[in-house]
């Protein structure tokens, strides 16, 4: 029987877990602070919302394909796909009706946009009338190529799943298809070969077309691309025979999928290259008819946006869609609703008690049993319906005739589904929705809660059809990262939400002018005392020291803050050596070195004060190295604030995911053996859920961590199922060798394909011992089995000896001994706790011998695989001994036991000496014993530890166990009372294993409960090459990898079957994005889909947590393309004109490949300019007439473009055209590299000359298309225009379809490609070692300067020298930085680390900046007035502007320019390649890169002076740029902006700028419209109700990409700075200057 899947349990389970999870993290000792922690865990919506229930309902279904064959709407030969195989396509299986109307509509020849969810069958809306088409075509005439059909997508991935549909539809139709992208080879023995590669033990189709040169030569029927390829198609003139002769006859229909993705400057782009492939076609064939246009999305508007949507699509396509309310061109969908069969009159009403037993009956069961539903019901329903229940087969059919008549059923699902078309969610825990729901008796508290979560399960699994349930639904669920806990000294409260102050009531109750600080509390991991974190500053007011609790500059996407700890001492205790006690006023925060101190920030009542314990040196711990002052537990996280990482939680959901959700059904045909039974996998299988991350390096990061934690886990589920299973069949006992063998016995089981598992028997030997030494030495020790008393773990041969004649002998003499030298109160039990503890130390100490071949396998850091034990005396390698005594005066944990437990028993202060002699008597004792239990250990002097020594035994709930009342540590032995935790003064208190299971019940539930489950976790992102990415897509839809971790590689449409279960570790950009991600789970009936989103440390995540239904079913603007704008519409031009050029002969054919042939690098004033000149003067007519076809008669008829003058020629080839700048620009480089070959001829050089020559070489081989795209003559559709990589020389040896793909934009490779950055790809970190250089080229070089004074950024001349002043401020100062500029990318190489891959904190500081150098274009400008001053506008094209890397601490990086190593300047060692001779470094102040766009500056000069700080200004800035975006009905990706203050007359200004490559025209917009743009900003932050003056939020200035100083933006600050130039106060004018 399949596995079943229920969210609402899965959604409970994940809500537990993850509460329990935090609740193992932090634990106050102190009990006061405890009870108040436990209360805010549990408090509802702390932690977690929902689940929330959307109503899901099935697609109401239509007539049948063999019915609209009957009717003549689809042709007879359509039976033929799938090769009349019914599971592939079925003609009796009914359509949905937006199916049907979309056939209809074709059928009549009408363009339409489809706009269904997710998982509708949008694609057959397009599909079946192109197929229809086409076979009817093939009915009259036979096979014919050509294309008929061009379905365009945006990611190669969806072109990819949708041939894999064709493969099945098409066999044997005779249709033929092909993908024209950049993964398709060029010759047919190429295509061979990846066809076999990527499809083995698969017969490839003669209707499959897939190779460039078969396309080329019989143009598919149906051709498959991006719309960048397309691009290319239309202009490489060897691509021109799928538009030429006959074949441009028989193009008929263009699809476009995912059409929301076309907005704004892509939607406008496309839009161009649509008409262009239109014009192209016709004017080959002018007398064709109109393409047939058709657009698929899920997310495209509302209801009342669908005119809209139909504008969309004629504006993008360039053809009629119907705007007209009767027959709109826009077909959505249609649901069948469960309240449509609701019985019209409800038999009555069942008991509430009766839900939850029926929801019993149906999940704890794999047979659902009628009978007992019979039982249940018995009494409450009418007899005549519980006959339907007799007898049958189908219990859940029966249930659900019963239920639709039940009239708390009628009110769920008609809240679900109003008659108004609506679609409310129904939140599962919030009482407010009892209320609304009215049903009679449930009541609006916890208890209604459960019973109506019972209700909820029990219709989701009855059924109303056969397979269709009552409630169709999806679930979602949100989990948050606590922005931690907070603590206000005076009242001892703990606060969760995220504050730094709070008022002080006053002694009546009001509250005063006065705050009492609050700070973040933290806890150590290991004996749970409690610190807080903060900083020692000077008060403004009185000059009193004091602890502010806030630190600024901290980022928000980090986890990163380095904030001191101080820990909350108790009065009565005293500060140990090396630490000191500072006094803090609860009150104000104020410091003093004494508990009576007298200085506060401000006057208020009398308080105590509490001692902070700190160092004496000021260096006091920190997030990033901490040591619990206590306890001395030093670990990179010993004192836990509660803020959880996206990866600690993405483990615990994903933990129980996979448990809970089903994998998938897979189909795979696996032979039968012949020999003999395969033995059944005894571990489960894991299910399937992808997991989506917004950032790249976000979801790279997570597929190895989530992989090591997780394997983690499994390893300690495997050593205690093989402890208890070994037991069970060894007389209640094993050993460690034991428990590996029974490891390696199931490695067949766990050594999945491709898994991080896999490896021979020796290899699975290796892995298997280093799992059982790493839990025996435990570096997590409060997470190991042992200390959670799963196991126990105890030296049975050396308990043996001891308690034998012969070892109480030995003992008994031992401690006479001791008696005699001066230690007359030691016992002999006091004697066997020491031994017996000291070995378990030893144990702790990471010392036992490790396998041959296992060292290298462990992941335990600070492990001595060869350790000797040596005693006082003893003197063996200093790198192989442990001293069990320790050095002379030094104190170890041994030495810190035992005088713990003399001064505990028999308070005595143990000194050096004598505690040196009980040490050396234990050693001594411990030699011989271990001597005895294994003769091959004994050295003489010295002694080794081997695993084999400890026994290992399940517990049970009754076993014993003893624990800390203090720290909280646990022991599986007595050791007098005495806590082992170093300088812990609680007391071991004796308890059982289930007395204590709620303490850590996180993991105590993992390993007592859970069985193993073994999977395969993958990252998918654009960084694995494309068959690397294929690769993981296929096995994650076999099953054969479990977890995909993913960027938007899958959010788009592709069909990833029944997946149940999707995890979005931070809450999308969008609720767009959040549709699409949630729409990958629940696409099959009676499957309900569950969505898990992880809201992060953000606050865009924690906006939408708050609001949740905002982001599930908030409002999605429909998208749209502008036509108007000149920019992009001049690139198309150009690239019309180019195509033109370029087919119109041979020769100009060859120019269409490499530029050197085009326009010579070598020549100032190349030939193929005189020609293209010469061709466009000729005003070729079909060029004319493409040019008409294209633009808009308004742009076609402006100055701007005149094409009936061919004025626009001017702008590709005159003086200052596009093209003759490219060209000039690789002229330039070439020059120079000329100039520098022939001088080094001169001087004898020739080698240096030779590598000239080979630079020379590089560019002439540069290819046209890429240049012209480059420079921005042709159309760049987004994409950046200077990609460069990180380049991995340990990856050269791969074949290059299995090379990761490590590529940028420049602007955006400057941060994460830095000289020491690191970067995640394929479960392996890469660190970036150097900046790639070409040979016989120097490094490109920008010379700059920043005022100290007011940091105004210059351009400097390249030979800039002494001093200038600076424009704005006056001051003189040296402008000699330099910025270098990677423009041939970035060298990395792969770093380990034993604890596996570890997260990149970048550092580095960057900037957008404008040097205010306008260059020779002369900029428009204007000057609006208000009340308060004037605005001076200026606005410029292809203007200059620079991105900035100043490394760590702004002191950049490091370089040499002979090897190209490279590293931030902060770093103290620096390693040069291997082969470098110079070895001379040189500092540069930053990286960066240089690039132009079109911009808009609002310098701010008010009529009298005014001062407001850089955050006002910011704030200001975003308020603007919120406005641009909504008035422009533009992403907000597509507008950039900073500030700084202009050189002309020291204003403060804003420079808004096109953050699109080559330019989007719409600074240019901006330009005529700023008055209004003032007048928006200034409403937008005037009217906004979401947030405070003092703050912002999403209705403001806050949006995703600002999280990082949204704590600095406030209403407050923008508005004063509107206020102050009167952008409220009146009319507005203007005069041009």
């Amino acid at each position: 029987m399949a596995q079943t899947f229920d969210p609402i349990k899965t959604a409970r389970k994940l809500e537990s877990s993850y509460r329990e999870y935090i609740a193992a993290t932090i634990h106050f000792d102190n009990k006061d602070l405890q009870n108040q922690l436990e209360a805010l865990l549990a408090k509802p919506g702390y932690l977690a919302k929902g689940p929330f229930l959307e109503s899901a309902a099935p697609y109401k279904a239509g007539k049948t394909p063999r019915q609209l064959m009957e009717e003549g709407v689809l042709c007879r030969s359509l039976a033929l796909l799938g090769g009349g195989d019914p599971s592939v396509f079925d003609l009796d299986r009914p359509l949905y009706t937006h199916q049907e109307r979309a056939i209809r509509m074709a059928h009549n020849h009408k363009n339409y946009a489809v706009v269904t969810g997710t998982g509708s069958g949008k694609t057959e809306c397009f599909l079946l009338p192109i197929l229809n088409d086409i076979l009817s075509e093939f009915e009259k005439t036979g096979h014919q190529p050509g294309v008929r059909a061009l379905i365009l997508y945006p990611m190669n991935a969806l072109a990819n799943d949708q041939l894999k549909r064709l493969r099945e539809l098409l066999a044997g139709t005779g249709i033929t298809f092909g993908r024209y992208t950049g993964e398709t080879p060029e010759s047919r023995g190429a295509g061979e070969a990846a066809w076999k590669e990527g499809n083995p033990d698969t017969e490839r189709l003669p209707e499959e077309l897939i190779s460039r040169e078969e396309i080329r030569r019989t143009p598919p029927n149906i051709l498959l691309t991006n719309y960048s390829m397309l691009e290319y198609l239309l202009i490489r003139p060897k691509d021109s025979g799928l538009f030429s002769g006959l074949f441009a006859q028989t193009w008929r229909h263009l699809a476009i999928d995912e059409a929301h993705v076309y907005s704004g400057s892509l939607g406008t782009e496309v839009a161009y290259l649509i008409r262009r492939l239109k014009a192209r076609i016709d004017s080959e064939a002018p007398n064709r008819k109109p393409l047939q246009c058709y657009a698929t999305s899920a997310t495209i508007g509302s209801k009342e946006d669908m005119p809209k949507v139909a504008q969309f699509a004629e504006d993008l396509f360039g053809e009629p869609f119907d705007k007209s309310t009767d027959s709109l061109a826009v077909i959505t969908s249609e649901r069948k609703y469960s309240a449509n069969d609701l019985a019209k009159t409800p038999w009555g009403t069942l008991p509430l008690d009766i839900w939850p037993k029926l929801r019993d009956a149906l999940s704890d069961h794999d047979v659902i049993s009628s009978e007992q539903l019979l039982a249940i019901l018995d009494g409450f329903v009418p007899d005549a319906l519980l006959q339907n229940l007799e007898g049958t087969n189908r219990p859940l059919l029966a249930l659900g005739k019963i239920l639709l008549g039940e009239t708390s059923t009628a009110c769920i699902v008609n809240y679900l589904e109003p008659s108004d078309g609506g679609s409310p969610l129904l939140d599962l825990t919030n009482e407010n929705t009892i209320t609304e729901l009215a049903i009679n008796g449930l009541p609006a508290d916890s208890n209604g809660t459960q019973i109506l979560s019972a209700m909820v399960e029990v219709l989701a699994a009855a059924e109303r059809t056969n397979g269709v349930p009552i409630l169709s639904s999806r679930y979602h669920s949100f989990l948050r990262a606590p922005e931690g806990l907070y603590i206000n000294l005076a009242s001892r409260q703990l606060i969760a939400e995220k504050k730094f102050s709070e008022p002080i009531p006053g002694a009546t109750g009001e509250v005063t002018d006065e705050w009492t600080p609050v700070y973040e509390v933290s806890v150590c991991r290991h004996c749970g005392e409690a610190y807080i974190l903060g900083q020692e500053e000077q008060s403004d007011q009185r000059g009193v020291v004091w602890l502010t609790p806030h630190v600024k500059g901290v980022h928000y996407d980090e986890d990163y803050q380095p904030r001191q700890y101080y820990r909350l001492a108790s009065e009565n205790e005293n500060p140990e050596e090396g630490h000191r006690f500072i006094w803090i006023c609860p009150i104000c925060g104020a410091l003093s070195d004494c508990r009576d101190g007298e200085q506060h920030r401000f006057q208020h009542d009398p308080c105590k004060r509490i001692p902070l314990d700190c160092t004496e040196n000021g260096k006091n711990a920190n997030e990033e190295k901490a040591t619990c002052s206590h306890c001395h537990y030093q670990n990179a996280y010993a004192i836990q604030p509660m803020r959880v990482s996206p990866e600690a939680a993405g483990s615990v959901v994903c933990y129980d995911l996979v448990r809970e959700v089903p994998p998938f059904d897979t189909k795979e045909n696996t032979p039968k053996r012949r020999f003999g039974v395969k033995k059944a996998n005894e571990f489960s299988t894991a299910g399937s859920v992808i997991c989506f991350s917004d950032r790249r390096q976000d979801a790279a990061y997570f597929a190895p961590e989530l992989a090591r934690t997780y394997g983690k886990f499994t390893i300690r589920q495997l050593i205690a199922r093989a402890v208890r299973e070994l037991c069970e069949q060894n007389d209640g006992a094993c050993q460690p060798t034991d428990v590996a063998r029974w490891i390696v016995d199931r490695k067949d089981e766990l050594n999945r394909k491709d898994s991080d598992w896999k490896g021979t028997e020796i290899e699975w030997s290796h892995r298997a011992n280093v799992w059982i030494l790493d839990e025996l030495m435990a570096d997590d020790s409060r997470n190991s089995l042992e200390d959670l008393g799963v196991i126990r773990i105890f030296p049975k041969g050396f308990l043996d000896v001891i308690e034998s004649p012969e070892g109480a002998d030995a003992i008994r003499k031992d401690v006479n001994s001791l008696h005699e030298s001066g230690l007359p109160w030691l016992t002999e039990n006091d004697y066997r706790i020491l031994l017996l503890t000291n070995l378990e130390y030893l144990r702790s100490a990471k010392v036992l011998q490790w396998p041959e071949g296992a060292q290298k396998l462990s992941n335990l850091l600070g492990a001595k695989p060869k350790t000797i034990i040596a005693g006082e005396d003893d003197n063996f390698d200093s790198g192989l001994q442990y001293r069990y005594v320790g050095s002379k005066g030094v104190r170890n944990s041994r030495s810190l036991f035992a005088r713990r437990y003399v001064k505990e028993h028999y308070d005595v202060d143990l000194d050096s000496e004598n505690c040196s002699k009980l040490l050396n008597s234990l050693y001594d004792l411990t030699k011989e014993i271990i001597a005895y239990t294994d003769e091959n250990l004994d050295r003489g002097s010295g002694f080794n530890l081997v695993a084999n020594l400890w026994t290992l035994t399940p517990n049970s709930s009754d076993s014993a166990i003893w624990y800390c009342d203090k720290c909280g540590i646990t022991s599986q032995f007595d050791t007098g009372g005495v806590c082992r935790t170093r300088n812990c003064n609680g007391h071991m208190i004796k308890a059982t294993v289930g007395k204590r299971y709620d303490v850590d019940r996180f993991y105590k539930d993992m390993f007592f409960r859970d069985d193993p489950l073994p999977l395969n976790i993958e990252e998918h992102t654009a960084q694995l090459s494309s068959d690397m990415a294929r690769d993981v897509q296929n096995r994650f839809l076999k099953g054969q990898v479990n977890i995909l971790s993913c960027t938007t590689t899958f959010e788009l449409g592709v069909d990833v079957g029944d997946l149940r279960a999707v995890f979005m570790r931070n809450v999308p950009p969008s609720p767009a994005n959040y549709a699409q991600r949630a729409g990958r789970t629940g696409r099959r009936a009676g499957m309900p889909g569950y969505a898990v989103t992880f809201a992060r440390l953000r606050p865009h995540d924690t906006e939408f947590y708050n609001h949740p239904e905002e982001i599930i079913h908030g409002a999605t603007r429909p998208p749209a393309c502008y036509l108007t704008n000149s920019n992009i519409a001049k690139r198309h031009v150009f690239a019309i004109a180019l195509s033109s050029y370029f087919r119109s002969s041979p020769e100009r054919e060859c120019a269409s490949v490499k530029f050197k042939d085009f326009l010579s690098c070598a020549e100032k004033n190349p030939h193929g300019l005189d020609d293209l000149r010469s061709y466009l003067q000729s005003h070729p007519s079909d060029l004319l007439h493409q040019l008409e076809a294209v633009l808009p008669s308004d742009l076609a008829n402006s100055d701007d473009f005149d094409i009936a003058h061919w004025g626009w020629a001017d702008d590709l080839i005159g003086e200052d055209g596009r093209l003759r700048i490219a060209h000039a620009m690789l002229y330039e480089a070439w020059a120079q590299l000329d100039k520098r070959a022939n001088e080094y001829r001169q001087e004898g050089e020739y080698e240096k000359a030779s590598r000239v020559a080979i630079s020379q070489a590089e560019i002439s081989k540069r290819m046209t298309i890429s240049v012209l795209a480059e420079s921005g003559v042709l159309p760049k559709y987004g994409f950046p225009t200077d990609v460069v990589n990180l380049n991995l020389p340990d990856q050269d040896a791969l074949p290059e379809n299995k090379r990761l793909d490590l590529s940028r934009g420049l602007r955006q490779a400057v941060r994460e490609y830095a000289p020491g950055s690191t970067v995640i790809a394929n479960k392996k970190t890469w660190k970036s070692t150097g900046i790639r250089k070409i040979r016989g080229r120097g490094v490109e070089k920008y010379r700059y300067g920043v005022c100290p004074s007011c940091q105004t950024f210059i351009k400097a001349p390249d030979d800039q020298s002494g001093t200038i002043t600076c424009a704005v401020c006056g001051r003189e100062y040296s402008a000699n930085k330099i910025m270098l500029i990677p423009r041939f990318g970035f060298m990395g190489k792969e770093v380990s680390s034993k604890n596996g891959t570890k997260r990149s904190r970048n550092t580095s500081r960057t900037a957008i900046h404008f040097a205010q150098n306008w260059g020779d274009v002369q900029p428009k400008k204007d000057e609006p007035t208000f009340p308060g001053g004037a605005i001076g506008l200026t606005y410029g094209s292809n203007i200059e502007l620079c991105i900035e890397n100043s490394g760590p601490m702004g002191r950049g990086f490091k370089y040499c320019s002979y090897c190209g190593a490279a590293a931030p300047a902060t770093e103290k060692s620096f390693k040069h390649e291997k082969w470098c001779l110079n070895k001379h470094t040189e500092t540069y102040n930053s990286l960066g890169a240089v690039f132009r766009s079109d911009v808009l500056e609002l310098a701010f000069r008010f009529s009298s002076p005014r001062d407001f700080p850089d955050a006002s200004w910011r704030s200001a800035m975003w308020a603007i740029l919120s406005a641009a975006v909504i008035m422009l009905q533009i992403p907000e990706t597509e507008l950039g902006a900073t500030t700084y203050l202009s050189i002309e007359g020291g204003y403060h200004a804003i420079l808004i700028y096109d953050d699109v490559p080559g330019g989007a025209g719409r600074a240019q917009q901006l330009s005529s419209q700023v008055p209004e743009l003032l007048r928006q900003a200034y409403n937008r932050v005037a009217s906004c109700t979401g947030c405070d003056l003092d703050s912002c939020c999403y209705g403001c200035l806050a949006n995703y990409h600002n999280q990082f100083e949204q704590n600095e933006l406030t209403r407050r600050g923008a508005l004063e700075i509107f206020d102050a130039i009167g952008v409220n106060q009146s009319e507005v004018t203007s005069s041009n200057q």
